[in-house]
């Protein structure tokens, strides 16, 4: 306390320091705690992203597992393919689309000729596309194929039992003969690939062609 004429004064220096130094402290403290919640919203930020860039991570390698696995397993069907396609056409068999076709170099029935295919485990031929046709045909021979109606008349089926519902036929074809053509054989006549067909008597020796599909060596 100063006192002058008589006046005294009371010095406030020390609360005016005093009040200063806890503003500061409150000061700092909220700093720290800013600070601190900066850190902790950081470290959980990282956290969060780096335990994404892992999932993402294993999500890749497993993806990349997969792949390797499946391009095995492709590459081995692949292989086996070509060695059955090799080993048949050793044996006289055509590829295509595939399938494999074996044409006949003698005459048979079609029951007989049925049987021959059966026997080399395969069946008479079905014809389920014009491109399958068109090949047929450019083996440029009478040959019996696998669609007859010996069951019904006029309901002709494959070897498979399916109905047919796209054919081939020649003009004016089927006309059953005689009451007894009940099976069905590629005609070479007139260049007309998708004109082919005729019904013939089953008893006929003709050439026979057999179909093996691929995924069924």
């Amino acid at each position: 306390m100063l006192c002058l004429i008589g006046v005294c004064y009371v010095s406030t220096e020390s609360d005016n320091s005093g009040k200063i130094f806890r503003v500061t402290t409150v000061c700092l403290g909220l700093l720290c705690v800013l600070l601190l919640t900066a850190i902790i919203v950081q470290s959980v930020y990282y956290n969060i992203t780096i335990k994404d860039s892992v999932k993402k991570w294993n999500n890749l390698l497993q993806s990349f597992s997969l792949y390797k696995t499946n391009a095995t397993t492709e590459i081995d069907q692949l292989q086996t393919k070509l060695s059955v396609i090799e080993k048949h056409v050793q044996e006289e068999w055509r590829y295509f689309e595939s399938s494999l076709y074996f044409l006949s170099t003698e005459q048979k029935t079609w029951d007989e000729s049925r049987q021959d295919c059966q026997n080399r485990e395969a069946d008479l031929v079905i014809i389920n596309s014009e491109e399958e046709q068109r090949f047929l045909y450019k083996l440029n021979m009478r040959v019996w194929i696998g669609l007859t109606d010996k069951d019904e008349e006029r309901t002709w089926k494959w070897v498979d039992g399916t109905v047919l519902t796209t054919g081939y036929w020649g003009s004016g074809q089927p006309d059953n003969s005689g009451s007894h053509e009940d099976c069905a054989e590629i005609f070479i006549w007139g260049k007309k690939p998708l004109e082919s067909w005729n019904d013939l008597n089953c008893e006929t020796k003709l050439n026979w062609i057999c179909e093996k599909m691929l995924n069924n060596p």
